[in-house]
């Protein structure tokens, strides 16, 4: 309630300096999405069956947009699909992943289920690499890393000095999959663009695609409450930097992004902490993977209102005890 309540407080500071709307509108909509769903989540019997149709629906819908997008020529270089960039298609088919990835490892799942998710899993694994956005690869890869990490800290009882066997296979067994996934992403060429990506920008030690650049300006000019003249962000390219954080940090100001980030960090360590203690937290495995997978993409993109974070605080309203 208090990161509610300064997110509402510090967003009207906004609009007093700057006279724009946005930060209000933004953090409101956040904030009634997650009360919306949780006064109506009393009335949802199974909570896990609930979640899976929940995946089920985004992923049909991602299925849609992937239908749309055939109309564009596909090729392994920089894919757009549906959108206007290749890094929102990355970001796109990445948010799909990571709900994908939750439901699998979480859930055992019926057959006809079962072939969808791994179908649809395929197809945006081919997607997330035609599209060579290394944010969104780097999202799915760490996301992907947190299995075999779950699985040790679940097998590895160090304070009780026991060793379950059970999660000791499963982490082995994870390890050898992971490794072999990405053997064969690798040994097909499907990174080559992406590894180009890189090659080309290193001569002129711009690795980041003026990312870096972007971030230095916006730290350097940052304000309590947002920017004033917009005009004055776009002539000093504060703008330009591609993380989410920090493009809330000029138009919305410090003490609003504070508030909103300690939100994503206070439901991370809180699913954190379920999963560590607790074997047996079905929802709250997809709930982190599925937020997660977004903060790291957010770090390099911008972008708020995506499914990825809308799905996220729809789970957790729904779990959040």
């Amino acid at each position: 309630y208090l990161i509610f309540f300064g997110l509402i407080f510090f967003s009207f500071f906004n609009f007093i300096f700057t006279e724009r709307l946005k930060s209000i509108i933004v953090y409101s909509s956040l904030i009634s999405l997650f009360f919306i769903v949780r006064s109506y989540s009393i009335y949802i019997d199974d909570k896990s069956n609930f979640l899976i149709n929940l995946v089920l629906g985004a992923c049909l819908t991602g299925l849609l947009i992937i239908i749309l997008g055939l109309n564009t020529p596909f090729t392994l270089f920089r894919y757009v699909g549906f959108y206007t960039n290749s890094n929102s298609m990355g970001m796109f088919a990445a948010s799909l992943l990571h709900l994908i990835i939750g439901i699998i490892y979480s859930y055992k799942i019926s057959f006809f289920k079962k072939i969808f998710f791994y179908s649809l899993f395929l197809i945006s694994v081919l997607l997330i690499l035609s599209s060579n956005s290394r944010a969104a690869i780097l999202s799915v890869f760490i996301v992907i890393m947190f299995i075999p990490v779950i699985e040790i800290l679940n097998g590895l009882k160090f304070k009780q000095f026991k060793i379950k066997v059970k999660f000791m296979k499963r982490f082995f067994l994870t390890l050898i999959t992971i490794g072999l996934f990405f053997f064969i992403i690798y040994y097909l060429g499907l990174l080559d663009n992406t590894f180009e990506k890189f090659i080309l920008k290193t001569p002129a030690q711009d690795i980041s695609a003026g990312r870096l650049e972007g971030w230095i300006i916006m730290l350097k000019n940052w304000t309590w409450f947002g920017h004033e003249n917009i005009n004055n962000i776009i002539e000093k390219k504060i703008i330009f930097g591609h993380n989410t954080w920090l493009t809330h940090l000029n138009f919305y100001g410090l003490l609003p992004t504070l508030f909103f980030l300690s939100w994503i960090v206070w439901m991370l360590n809180w699913a954190w902490k379920k999963i560590t203690v607790n074997s047996n937290t079905k929802m709250e495995r997809v709930f982190f993977f599925t937020l997660l997978g977004y903060v790291v993409n957010a770090t390099f993109e911008t972008a708020t209102s995506t499914p990825g974070l809308l799905i996220s605080i729809v789970i957790f309203a729904i779990i959040y005890k």
